[in-house]
């Protein structure tokens, strides 16, 4: 199977032995019901179309060919009472949600045993009947969360293509992590959980500990002799990402951001010759995803030295030719709207307290709704992405939902809204930052 960027499925492709048996495509509307599917085996007769209640529970299937209709009926509780050519359903008493037997009116339910696998995120890997063997892909999206139809849908992203990068555990407010050949040992505010690890494997596991002096500040303490900069690989886009030690306890990434990597490379490659503005765009590699793929990429952030150390990476990367702006978000966004300059991508992570080339304050609560208003005039209507991420305590997916809805109402898109984790070896998932996102672009 194979799922879109917003985790419809596309289509499913059965195969027997590498040879392609048959392909069934799907259609899906704004509230992600299935609406009709094709089957490639069934020329002219290969359409079934699909109905639903108030309450988006499928109600009816019908087949144009031959004017079938199958209904579902359900009871006061949410279960599945009958079904068209399966007749009625029954509930274990102790479980009124399991399924105990169903009536088999017209013998279309399987009695052949299949082997079933699962996804650490607990969505179907395998289905395995004899030689038969139907794999499931998904995107990198793990998972989706249906909300009242009177909310949007928020999503829930972590990567799935690291190579070089692990969370190994979190919890007791620190994060142990592997970023290739070294495991780094940080504080970490979200993690309110217990460990899963004790304190001695924590201390066997660590080759740096970072100790913090202030809110923003600490001295990194090796425990293995480990250089003090490193290279790891995002071998998915083939990135090179330097890393190295800092005062305020990272190390050049946040690995998290994988999934917007991911989202801009196919975007800009799929549509080739794309002007692209990075804002907040730290040490790059969301700019050097986007120069990869084919795009006109201008990179800013406002420390002179973090751009340079972009540029190391754009080069260990193996790309070139990217913009460097050292300058205040707001004031380059201001002048570029003087300027009439339009871009048909805009990438945005800015910090919660920052500062300017000349010492400009900005808090994010404060200053973010202006900024987006200023950043709507620069990008461009007609061939858009945007990508906005967030990384403060307290800080909602909503507060994106509703600045993103009112001030890009003119940009019309499907429009994306979430959170962004990662897993560590212990199935705990820890929140790194809201992101809201949309495109019209083919992806």
């Amino acid at each position: 199977m194979i799922f879109s960027n917003s985790i419809y499925l596309h289509y499913v492709n059965l195969s027997h032995k590498s040879n392609t048996l048959n392909i069934i495509s799907y259609n899906f509307d704004k509230q992600r019901n299935l609406l009709m599917s094709r089957n490639s085996m069934l020329t002219g007769r290969n359409t079934e179309n699909f109905s639903y209640d108030s309450l988006g529970r499928l109600v009816r299937t019908y087949t144009p060919h031959n004017r079938q209709t199958s209904l579902v009926e359900y009871t006061t509780n949410g279960n599945i009472a009958s079904k068209t050519g399966v007749g009625s359903y029954y509930y274990e008493s102790s479980r009124p949600h399991a399924v105990t037997m169903v009536d088999n009116t017209d013998s279309i339910v399987s009695t052949i045993s299949q082997y079933v696998t699962y996804t650490p995120f607990n969505k179907v890997h395998t289905v395995i009947q004899g030689d038969y063997e139907l794999e499931i892909k998904h995107c990198y999206c793990a998972f989706m969360l249906s909300l009242p139809s009177n909310l949007q849908t928020m999503i829930y992203l972590t990567p799935t293509h690291w190579n070089d990068y692990r969370l190994i555990d979190s919890g007791n407010f620190e994060k142990l992590e592997k970023f290739g050949s070294v495991i780094t040992r940080r504080p970490e505010p979200q993690a309110v959980w217990d460990k899963s690890l004790s304190e001695a494997e924590w201390q066997k596991y660590s080759t740096i500990d970072f100790v913090a002096r202030s809110s923003n500040s600490g001295d990194w303490i090796k425990h293995k002799n480990i250089p003090d900069s490193w290279q790891i690989k995002y071998d998915h886009l083939n990135l090179t990402c330097n890393l190295k030690f800092t005062a305020f306890k990272h190390v050049g990434i946040f690995p998290e951001q994988a999934v917007n990597w991911d989202y801009i490379h196919s975007v800009c490659k799929a549509n080739q010759g794309l002007k692209v503005l990075n804002l907040f765009g730290y040490t790059g590699i969301a700019s050097i995803a986007a120069r990869s793929a084919g795009a006109d990429v201008t990179h800013l952030d406002s420390v002179k030295q973090v751009v340079s150390w972009t540029k190391q990476n754009m080069e260990s990367s193996g790309q070139e030719n990217i913009r460097w702006i050292v300058e205040d978000a707001r004031k380059f966004v201001a002048k570029e709207i003087k300027r009439g300059n339009l871009y048909n991508g805009i990438i945005m992570d800015p910090p919660a307290f920052g500062r300017g080339t000349n010492g400009e304050d900005w808090k994010l609560e404060r200053d973010l709704n202006a900024l987006l208003k200023d950043v709507e005039k620069i990008l461009d209507k007609n061939r858009f992405f945007f990508i906005l991420n967030t990384y403060s305590l307290g800080f909602s997916a909503f507060i994106l939902e509703n600045l993103v809805n009112e001030i890009f109402k003119n940009h019309t898109a499907e429009k994306e809204f979430g959170e962004l984790y990662l897993e560590d070896d212990f199935k705990k998932k820890l929140p790194l930052g809201v992101i809201a996102r949309f495109t019209n672009l083919k992806k």
